[in-house]
């Protein structure tokens, strides 16, 4: 099997296509058929509770390396007042759609799957330690 090398010439290529915005034509029939085979269904309302932030919780580690807010799983499940201010700050992400930039951000590590087999590229896991890969998971 080929392994598809990029060149400096289809760096170019890629780079100028992705520059040049082009129009389409959105009344084609094919995206007409499609919107109406589809429909347009309202996203579902989505409401996180204190009793879900609760359980969820639970299932975090107590005391694996924190996330950027540095808290670790022991705290978020003890410090049982937060479960109230979690779910509405949740909610509030949800219905505003806006999130800050520190709450998805996070350090990855990569994480040797064999010793052995040395540093190939293929031979590592990554794992990245965020606040809230967890819950936007559970979400």
């Amino acid at each position: 099997q080929a392994e598809s090398q990029a060149t400096p010439h289809s760096l170019d290529a890629r780079s100028s296509s992705m520059e040049n915005a082009k129009d389409y034509n959105r009344q084609a029939k094919w995206i007409q058929d499609f919107e109406k085979s589809v429909g347009k269904k309202q996203m579902q309302v989505l409401e996180i509770t204190t009793e879900s932030v609760k359980n969820r919780v639970k299932k975090v580690k107590n005391w694996t390396s924190p996330g950027n807010d540095q808290l670790h799983g022991f705290w978020l499940k003890y410090l049982t007042s937060l479960h109230e201010v979690l779910a509405k700050q949740l909610n509030e992400i949800l219905q505003n759609g806006q999130i800050d930039k520190w709450l998805t951000a996070g350090k990855t590590y990569l994480i040797q799957k064999d010793a052995p087999k040395g540093t190939t590229p293929g031979n590592y896991n990554t794992g990245t330690l965020v606040l809230s890969q967890k819950h936007w998971n559970y979400i």
